[in-house]
Order: C-alpha cells, then sequence, then structure tokens
C-alpha cells in the first residue's frame, strides 16, 4: 500500500473510511529489475489501505514537501515473499493561489 508524507505550514492529513468491496483486487505484478525505474501515477494525495486511510491536503499557498513509501512483497522464491518498503525522496512542491477570474 502506498503512504504519504506531505510537510509545511498548511499540511494537514486526516484519517478517512471508504467503502469497499469484500473482494480483494490485486493490482498487476511489477518486477523492478537492479538500476531500473518504475512509475506510479498519484492522482490524489489519498493513502493508506483497503478501506481505511488517510486525506493529505495542502491548505494555503506556500512551500511544502511530499514523500511517498511503498509497502509490497519482494518475491524470495517460489514458497516464500518478503515485505518490501520503497521509498523516494522528498520533492518539493509550490502551492499559488488561483488566478482571479478575468474581470475581477
Amino acid at each position: 500500500h502506498l503512504c504519504l508524507d506531505l510537510e509545511g505550514k498548511g499540511a494537514l492529513t486526516l484519517p478517512y473510511q471508504t467503502m469497499f468491496t469484500r473482494e480483494f483486487r490485486n493490482g498487476k505484478d511489477e518486477t523492478i529489475e537492479p538500476g531500473k525505474t518504475f512509475t506510479l501515477e498519484i492522482k490524489s494525495l489519498a493513502h493508506g489501505f483497503r478501506g481505511t486511510g488517510d486525506g493529505s491536503y495542502w491548505t494555503e499557498p506556500g512551500e511544502y514537501k511530499l514523500a511517498a513509501k511503498l509497502k509490497t512483497v519482494s518475491p524470495q522464491s517460489s514458497h516464500s515473499r518478503k515485505m518490501a518498503v520503497l521509498t523516494t525522496d522528498p520533492v518539493s512542491l509550490k502551492v499559488v493561489p488561483p488566478k482571479p477570474a478575468s474581470g475581477e
């Protein structure tokens, strides 16, 4: 599962619960070879695991840092799997106020 860490003066992370099916849906297995990269598109700052998680928000314009941690399994052999944690360096973000509508 994906965990996000948003830091900054207006950063806010709140727990929430969402509906989910009883059916457990696995994603597609990906193998990342040493020295290679894998891109995971993040469309919102919702994170956590299966029905429980957190939502992170910036509440005001300013400078923020966002880091991600992906907890997954690392296949060690055909009979055993070991947890793996992949982490990113923090990325700097600048949130700017919306531009006023024309005519204002």
